[in-house]
């Protein structure tokens, strides 16, 4: 198998664009570092189960995934954003 970008996973029924992938992104809350390269330190050790997560979302055939899921390729097929407050105004109670 040759590792191949996303949209172009075999057995894709819909395919999606890129522009799509990024209309309604996955959030996930860290730990507070103080500086962006804390936190990439942190994001480094943590990156391959939230890798998997989201290659599952889209495509539940492991076998059609790439087989060498370096923290690189994590940076390169997401788009990294860090925000240092979340906000919940929603009513009741918190589930986590």
């Amino acid at each position: 198998m040759m590792d191949v970008p996303i949209p172009t996973l075999p057995g894709t029924v819909d395919p999606v664009s890129i522009d799509e992938l990024q209309t309604d992104c996955t959030a996930i809350l860290l730990p507070h570092f103080d500086t962006e390269e804390e936190t990439i330190t942190y994001l480094k050790k943590i990156f391959s189960p939230i890798f998997q997560y989201e290659l599952y979302g889209w495509h539940t055939d492991e076998k059609a995934w790439p087989r060498k899921r370096t923290f690189r390729l994590f940076q390169e097929w997401f788009k990294l954003e860090f925000h240092t407050e979340v906000s919940d105004f929603g009513k009741g109670p918190y589930y986590h």
